[in-house]
Formats: structure tokens, sequence, C-alpha cells
């Protein structure tokens, strides 16, 4: 096998088949990383032809007796095992689309049984493939990218030296996956990029049926909600936050929801007799907040990006893409 310096694999990958297709990292600049100080160079592509030998030796060890002793001895998984394949380098997704689809067809043509494809990527890797790249990639088998753990948090980014900023990652695939929900909301959409993430909110008006009671709702301070519910009895609620000194700009009773927040912080729900689904944005601690009526009479969905980013949507639909499990939000419950 064409390996390397030293190989580097999450520990989940174990079991996989390390096929060497890159070597080195694009960026090698994050502050916390030594992973591959040992390479007299940056970055390298392995060529076709060593990928193809790579693979031709993985298919001999299953036929050839000396090979799979000698597989035996240095602990490499049985090749009539392996049903996976992981490429290796610090980012190998940063390959173009049509060479990353060669190396997925060279491992069906040699190691049949290998259904799937995993890789290290950079932010960056996956941003300058289109979605039809992606939706391609992801069909010819590559079902896994390992990121590292990243921020939305552009002081931090450049403090590791991470080579992008949070303007990076594009709001416009959040965005296209959100249309898929339009029919909840027909009357107006509108999306919030956040330090932390980004809120999107098509509007159905029923309450506060003028402008003001679009949203997402903003605080002063940066906070921010969006709610799929109604709120019973607001309005006695809303005239006792009125006198706490809160100013509402429309008739909405989602607008109350901030403002609870901001006096209860999560005992809010225990005070709330509604039926709902939201998502709001903390500002002062730079954190999300989902939450979901007790008898989960409003739907609320989610699931976790490829980077390990969590997701919510009203619909399942909305994730496709997005997240590779998608999962009901149980009622009763706040994360």
């Amino acid at each position: 096998m064409h390996y390397t310096g030293t190989i580097w694999r999450p520990p989940y990958e174990a079991s996989s088949l390390l096929l060497e297709v890159t070597a080195g990292c694009t960026h090698h600049r994050c502050k916390f990383c030594t992973l591959y100080n040992d390479l007299p160079f940056k970055f390298r592509m392995s060529p076709l032809a060593d990928i193809e030998s790579d693979l031709l030796e993985t298919q001999l060890r299953s036929t050839d007796p000396i090979s799979m002793l000698t597989a035996r001895l240095q602990g490499l998984a049985r090749p009539e095992r392996v049903q996976r394949a992981f490429l290796t380098g610090a980012n190998p997704f940063v390959l173009k689309s049509e060479r990353l689809m060669a190396i997925a067809d060279l491992i069906r043509q040699y190691v049949p049984r290998v259904k799937t494809i995993g890789c290290f990527a950079r932010i960056t890797d996956v941003t300058l493939k289109s979605d039809e790249e992606l939706a391609s990639l992801h069909q010819a088998g590559y079902d896994g990218l390992t990121i590292g753990i990243e921020t939305g948090d552009d002081e931090a980014l450049r403090f590791m030296n991470k080579g992008y900023t949070a303007a990076d990652i594009p709001l416009a695939r959040l965005e296209n996956a959100f249309s898929a929900a339009k029919s909840r909301g027909p009357d107006d959409s509108r999306s919030l990029a956040l330090p932390a993430g980004s809120l999107l909110f098509h509007r159905l008006a029923i309450m506060g049926l003028h402008p003001e009671g679009m949203q997402p709702f903003t605080a002063p301070d940066g906070s921010a909600v969006v709610c799929n519910g109604e709120l019973y009895g607001f309005r006695q609620m809303k005239r006792a936050l009125e006198a706490k000194g809160y100013v509402f700009s429309s008739g909405s009773d989602c607008e109350l929801l901030l403002p609870l927040w901001r006096e209860y912080g999560a005992d809010m729900f225990d005070k709330l007799d509604a039926e709902f689904a939201l998502i709001l944005y903390d500002a002062p601690t730079g954190s999300f907040v989902a939450a979901r009526d007790p008898v989960g009479i409003r739907p609320l969905y989610y699931g976790y990006s490829s980077s390990g980013h969590i997701l919510f949507a009203s619909e399942p639909k909305c994730l496709l893409g997005l997240a590779d499990r998608i999962m009901p939000f149980p009622p009763g419950c706040f994360y």
C-alpha cells in the first residue's frame, strides 16, 4: 500500500479500508494542528495509478494466501469484511468532483463490497462544490465527511487561523432546503444570519397581520426567535410585561417570547399555556434554544450536519440533504 508519513483516521473508521488519495493538508496553518508536520511537503495528490495499485493489492488479500497472511500479521482488516473505504489525508474532499467520482469508480471495480466512502474535509472543501455535485458524490457512496470541531464565531476562527470566516458557510444552502416548506407559510419569508447560526421563517399570517408581525422577532441585545404556535390568553401576559417596561410593535402573540425568555429563562416554558415549536437565539450566551409544547401539537424535527452542527425544521423534508438522520423533536422538551 502507498502510505506516506503517519496515517490519521477517526476511531470510527477502524474497520474501513484506508486508501491514500492525498497526503498532507491544503491549509496546514491551523494553530492547534501538528498532524502533518512529518511530511516534507504541504499537500500532494496520489496518482490514480497508485490508487488503483492499492485497490488491486486489497483485492488480492482476499484471494492470495501470502497476501492474506501478510495482512493478518499487519493487523489489517480482513478484505472480505471491508464494506467501507476511508480516504486518507487531511482533506481529500478538496479534490475536484470528477476525480472523487473516478476514485469511487475504481473502488467499486476492485472492491465491490465497499458501498460507502468517508474522508476528512474542511468547510471550504464543501462550499466549493455545487449542490448538484454534492448530490452526485453522495449517490456515488460519499456519505460521511469528518470535519473538525468548528465554530461560527469569527474571533475564534481568526485566533485559530482556520482560514475562513462564518460568512464562508453559505446561508444559501439552508435557504434552498428551507424553500421545501414554502407551503407552510405562503404570505412572506425571511432569513436572519446570526453569529452562531441562522433562523429562517415562512409566514402564514393569522395573528398580527401587519408586517410588524413577521418573524424572526429580535431584541435590542441581538437575541431572536422564530415560533410556529399559538399562546393562549397572551393578552394578559402582554399587559404584565408592558407594566415592566417592555414595548411591543405588533399584535402577534409570539412577540412575547423574547421578553418572557429575558424575564424567566427556561422557566418560561412552565408558564406557557400554548401549542408551539420554537427556536430562540440567546445573544448574551451565543447559544440556541429549541422547545416544543408538551403535547407535541406543533411539529419540530432535528438532525446533525456532516460537520456536527444541529439543524431544526418544521418539516423533515427541509433537512433532506443537510442531515443524514432526521428525528422528531420530543414533545415537552427543550434543547
